[in-house]
């Protein structure tokens, strides 16, 4: 028996294989054959596993009916408006897809959805996964332990004004590479770029001090977090700047230094340590502390 040779598998072969096999260009799945894979390797000149490869080719791409199309997997009006629903998604939130999905068919037995089906679902409507906000709430009882702290607060920072003293608002900040920005504004396809020897700089630490009357009042720039001892060094600094009041100086019994500061600060632990509460009374400071930031 002569042995045949291999032909190139073009378009035209491969369609006149199908007709020949189906009597159909594109054929479905489960459709009648009408002649076997030998007879047409003889009919077209082809080896039996050529026909066979076409044959399989057909089956393995043939059109399926989409599970979508399905009436269980079919999103109508309410399921919409279910999965879209704020509330749903806040109760839904740390949850994967998959448990997602569930929760969903146990709302709705007679409906089904895929983790994949509801990812879709989510990006037609715009619905992403973005960073979480938090927030702290106070309880009642702190909630009004922070009001009285408030109206405290306020009154000697009127009474301050009244007496004609001193204001001062006293805060730190650090600079490290992460206050570099990590985003910022490009045209399409391009991103701004630095170079990372332009900010890797040393650890800076910057405590301030600023007033209605002189603006920036006392800054200064350490290198290392501020401390107890950069801090008193700081206050050291700020009484040296803030001379006497000769008309304050005329009601006040402080020996070594009449004129008052009334310094508004934050609750650092570093503004309420006790070698720093000492230095308050000997320069004559008197921290006004603000409310905690969880009020």
């Amino acid at each position: 028996m002569a042995k045949k040779t291999t032909t190139e598998l073009t378009p035209e072969i491969k369609e006149a294989v199908r007709l020949l096999r189906y009597r159909k260009k594109k054929p479905q799945k489960n459709d009648a054959t009408y002649m076997s894979l030998g007879k047409i390797a003889d009919e077209l000149k082809l080896t039996y596993h050529q026909v066979k490869y076409i044959c399989t080719r057909v089956t393995l791409h043939k059109k399926r009916k989409s599970k979508r199309d399905k009436p269980e997997r079919i999103l109508e009006a309410e399921q919409e408006a279910y999965l879209k629903d704020p509330a749903i998604l806040k109760a839904w939130a740390g949850r994967s897809l998959i448990e997602r999905a569930v929760l969903y068919h146990r709302r709705f037995p007679h409906k089904v959805i895929s983790a994949m089906e509801l990812c879709r679902f989510y990006k037609r409507n715009q619905i992403k996964r973005k960073a979480v906000t938090r927030y702290k709430t106070a309880t009642p009882e702190k909630q009004a332990e922070y009001e009285a702290w408030q109206r405290e607060s306020y009154s000697k920072l009127q009474q301050a004004w009244n007496n004609n003293e001193r204001v001062l608002y006293i805060d730190e900040c650090v600079f490290t590479k992460a206050t570099i920005p990590k985003l910022d504004y490009a045209h399409k396809h391009t991103n701004q770029t630095v170079n990372e020897q332009d900010f890797f700089h040393r650890y800076l630490a910057v405590v301030a001090a600023i007033s209605s009357d002189r603006g920036v009042d006392c800054i200064m720039v350490f290198d290392e977090a501020i401390t107890r001892e950069t801090f008193l060094t700081f206050l050291e600094e700020l009484r040296r700047r803030n001379g006497i009041n000769r008309q304050v100086a005329r009601r006040s019994t402080h020996k070594h230094h009449p004129t008052p500061i009334n310094c508004f600060l934050d609750n650092l632990a570093v503004h309420k340590c006790p070698e720093v509460k000492e230095a308050y009374d000997r320069l004559n400071i008197q921290p006004i502390f603000n409310v905690p930031y969880a009020f």
